[in-house]
């Protein structure tokens, strides 16, 4: 049976973060208010290069407190594909300019609390920039574990591997 919305409004708006209040009525007729976040959607880039190598970026993620591997990622800004969105991150964040992408995954992964959806792509290779990347990121590659901070050990307390980091190992492997 499906939840049905008989209103919703905001209760407070940001670029890029909204938090709604919906008038629901649940599957058992009770009706009830819940809160909804709204979300641009996100895109993400696995870059694989010929050694099947991915492009992540180890950074500290203050809202959690942890440092993690991470994929090239950002929003899908107004007038942009999803694929612009995630060469543009890439380019943005690591300096180098994404091969052809190609889609990998779709995701709504907290659909029972935000309407993001993730929109993840493999892009085959990268040509570097002389560009700065995003100065709140550092880039390595991540297709040899050993002297790479938080591969050659478990992750410490405020630490962890990301879902990126799934990701990545699907995109090495390439399609099919």
């Amino acid at each position: 049976m499906r939840w049905k919305v008989h209103g919703e409004r905001p209760l407070h708006e940001y670029p890029w973060v909204n938090l709604w209040l919906a008038d629901v009525e649940r599957p058992d007729g009770q009706r009830d208010e819940y809160y909804v976040v709204k979300l641009r959607d996100l895109a993400v880039a696995a870059v694989v290069n010929d050694r099947r190598e991915v492009l992540m970026m180890w950074r500290h993620r203050f809202v959690t407190d942890v440092w993690a591997w991470e994929l090239p990622m950002g929003l899908v800004e107004d007038g942009e594909t999803p694929a612009e969105a995630a060469a543009r991150e890439v380019l943005e964040e690591t300096g180098w300019r994404p091969g052809p992408l190609t889609p990998l995954i779709y995701s709504e992964p907290a659909n029972g609390i935000t309407d993001s959806r993730h929109h993840v792509f493999r892009a085959a290779g990268a040509a570097y920039e002389a560009r700065r990347p995003n100065a709140t990121s550092r880039t390595a590659s991540s297709g040899s574990p050993r002297g790479r901070p938080g591969h050659d050990r478990p992750p410490r307390d405020r630490e962890r591997r990301d879902p990126g980091g799934v990701v990545a190992g699907a995109a090495r492997r390439g399609p099919g």
